[in-house]
């Protein structure tokens, strides 16, 4: 009897004693979960921080390390109670505005652009702005603000806050477009003028991998289609010599040959820069049968005398082909001699000691 006791005490300690290592164990293990649990953290944005050429109708997303309380998420942005501290959101503002701020994120939110805030799945917050609330070349900042999660502790969770985030990308360049042209206003062209087509932001090239940017064209032949009642226009290239302006944001073009009262037109082809042919620009002329001729007078040694100046310059001169312009200084102003002619558009002028030049 007193065997079979004994037999059942050493069964019962046995017991205690695996009993108290699993216990042990499990405080172990609580106590190691604790020790390598990670601080609720941002692990990736999109778009990437810094990024730039981002797209108009670009979302973004934000990932945690953690599952989002999503009952917390202020899904209207701005929000309607935007004074109410305990929802958690994204918020996205021009970069002025958040430096401007102060980091008040009362005033970040209010300015915020609108759209909603949504899951895509259980550590990823996406807003989706609305359209045509993101302009070309701005420099934007994302706020994540308040993002609540749900991080394992044991066999329960704790709910903890994501430290505030944020991060900055700067999106697409506009599509290119020609502000101005000084041929917008003329009907008529020199065969030595030159032809400026100005656009809306700089350029790299005057040509592309389809072509010149800035073309010329003439009408080779018309045809008139009596089943419908118009004309049939064929128009042939024309050569021509094109460069870029100091700053990059024009184009510079000259004809290498113009012809008498045949129609020409100058053609932008800004589709070889976006792609659409709406974008593309034509202006019609032609061949001027005169020139204009505005010469001046100056002196590098003394003061040119004012009367001097009004003879021989300060008015514009009509010339047609092989036409001759006779420039001459009274007799009176016998301390003067001719030196040189200067001329910023014709090379064959330019810099001539001779008394008479010819400009064809």
């Amino acid at each position: 009897m007193k065997k079979i006791q004994h037999l059942a005490n050493i069964h019962a300690l046995d017991g205690m004693k695996k009993l108290l290592y699993v216990c042990i164990m499990l405080v172990s293990m609580s106590l190691s979960m604790h020790l390598h649990a990670q601080s609720p953290q941002v692990v990736s944005t999109t778009p990437n921080n810094n990024a730039v050429n981002v797209s108009l109708t670009t979302t973004i997303d934000v990932k945690v390390n953690y599952p989002i309380v999503t009952s917390k998420l202020d899904t209207v942005v701005p929000s309607k109670n935007f004074l109410n501290q305990k929802y958690s959101g994204i918020y996205l503002v021009e970069k002025v505005i958040y430096d401007s701020s102060g980091g008040n994120i009362n005033v970040l939110r209010h300015n915020a652009k609108s759209g909603h805030i949504s899951t895509i799945n259980d550590t990823t917050v996406r807003l989706t702005v609305n359209s045509s609330m993101l302009y070309p070349n701005i420099q934007y900042m994302v706020i994540v603000d308040s993002l609540h999660i749900r991080r394992p502790s044991g066999y329960t969770f704790d709910t903890l806050v994501v430290p505030q985030y944020s991060f900055s990308f700067r999106t697409v360049p506009p599509p290119y477009k020609v502000n101005w042209s000084n041929m917008s206003d003329k009907g008529h062209i020199n065969c030595m003028d030159t032809i400026k087509v100005n656009f809306n932001r700089k350029l790299t090239s005057t040509t592309t991998d389809s072509g010149s940017i800035v073309s010329f064209m003439k009408l080779l032949s018309r045809t008139y289609q009596l089943d419908s009642i118009m004309f049939s226009s064929n128009f042939i290239g024309v050569g021509s010599t094109s460069w870029l302006s100091p700053d990059s944001m024009a184009i510079y073009a000259v004809p290498s040959s113009l012809n008498q009262d045949i129609p020409y037109y100058v053609k932008v082809n800004t589709s070889y820069l976006t792609g659409n042919t709406d974008d593309d620009v034509t202006y019609n002329y032609r061949k001027a049968n005169y020139a204009t001729v505005s010469p001046s007078v100056s002196c590098n040694t003394s003061p040119t005398p004012e009367e001097l100046k009004v003879i021989i310059g300060d008015r514009a001169f009509s010339m047609y082909e092989n036409d001759t312009l006779k420039l001459k200084a009274p007799s009176t102003y016998e301390d003067f001699y001719f030196k040189k002619w200067e001329s910023q558009t014709l090379p064959t002028v330019n810099n001539s000691t001779s008394n008479n030049v010819s400009t064809v």
